[in-house]
């Protein structure tokens, strides 16, 4: 069993005239023009999304937008151990007795460690803490640990941002999605590691090795980096305006809105681990609740206001007040994902509303 996935394929069409036109007149306006964005027209699920975007492969800082990268390589763990467990279980692994799946693991390990050392010479070595984060049944299936009797979302929106966790794994993730708590999310990333964490990313295609471009995670929101040190030094390089703007060189919190528009997609596409796992990582994301999304916000506060269905998104907001979301939005007759990043605080997000409702519009247009 492989640790890492193959690369997810999503093809965007990037030649459709009407859209290409009604997006790039917005994302140009003088008040949108320095956001990075990109959105892909998912309505009638094609092969090919028409795609348009604008500073697209900008590598910048993108705060807590970043956690929603975990749930994702954790549903990938998850689905990886299962298929470990059920393997040697038909091989004959007998489960009756009471830490059976401890073998599961160490198997994994063994045959793991060596390849995510390999894939980050020179950054610290680690490994998911299995026995923490799943629980295994006798028949193999695998589920995140979480608390019995249940954390209900009453419960997560007592705690809210600034609660301190209760529960277990699956708990954790739906308090991180949900209210973008920094303590849960530190509670779900450390226990998938950084090498597997950027393995996975990597090998699905949403980070590009050589261009050091896409989506990066080596930080866990409390300060427990990757590797330790002022500089951020396992982070990776923003683009040279991004950097002026930002105020840092490097971080551990990165993306480009290229691939959050992939990524996105692929989410809303049931190809993240697979049509399940997709949907399962949607029920527990937001949109009105919690947190919130500044998507729902831009298109429920427009004059007039958009018509939706419903949003899935994850916004960021750093220590630099800077604002960032990506979406799934469904309407009436669309259906889309969008990525806008670099809000900047003076501007009050209102950049990030115009540009929403824009891409919004554009999307419409094309399916009247």
């Amino acid at each position: 069993m492989d640790p890492f996935p193959t690369t997810i394929a999503v093809r965007f069409a990037t030649t459709n005239t009407a859209y290409n036109t009604c997006a790039n007149a917005a994302a140009l306006g003088a008040n949108v023009t320095d956001l990075c964005s990109g959105a892909a027209d998912l309505t009638g699920n094609p092969a090919s999304p028409p795609y348009a975007g604008h500073n697209d492969t900008d590598m910048l800082y993108v705060g807590s937008l970043a956690k929603i990268f975990s749930v994702y390589v954790a549903f990938e763990l998850r689905k990886r151990v299962e298929m470990q467990a059920k393997s040697m279980i038909a091989a004959g692994l007998p489960t009756a007795t009471a830490g059976w799946e401890n073998r599961v693991f160490s198997e994994l390990k063994k045959g793991w460690q060596p390849k995510l050392d390999a894939a980050f010479p020179g950054l610290p070595s680690g490994f998911p803490k299995l026995a923490d984060t799943f629980v295994v049944s006798t028949a193999g299936d695998v589920t995140f640990a979480e608390a019995s009797p249940p954390v209900t979302d009453a419960d997560i929106d007592t705690i809210g941002e600034f609660g301190s966790p209760r529960g277990k794994y699956r708990d954790w993730m739906r308090l991180m999605l949900r209210w973008s708590n920094n303590t849960a999310a530190s509670r779900c990333i450390l226990p998938l590691s950084y090498p597997y964490v950027n393995g996975v990313l990597g090998s699905a295609g949403f980070f590009d090795s050589t261009a050091k471009t896409g989506l990066w995670l080596s930080g866990d929101y409390l300060g427990h980096d990757w590797q330790p040190g002022g500089g951020n030094p396992a982070g990776q390089t923003l683009t040279a305006r991004w950097a002026h703007l930002q105020n840092r060189t490097k971080s551990n919190f990165m993306g480009t809105a290229l691939q959050l528009a992939r990524f996105m997609t692929a989410l809303a596409q049931g190809k993240l681990v697979d049509s399940t796992s997709s949907a399962n990582m949607i029920s527990i994301a937001t949109g009105a609740n919690g947190i919130g999304s500044y998507v729902y916000g831009a298109l429920a506060g427009a004059s007039p206001a958009r018509s939706f269905n419903s949003v899935v998104s994850k916004i960021g907001f750093g220590d630099d007040s800077f604002s960032h979301d990506c979406a799934i939005v469904t309407a009436p007759k669309v259906r889309y994902a969008v990525g806008i990043l670099g809000s900047p605080p003076a501007k009050r997000r209102a950049d990030l509303d115009q540009l929403a409702v824009a891409y919004h519009d554009c999307i419409v247009a094309l399916h009247p």
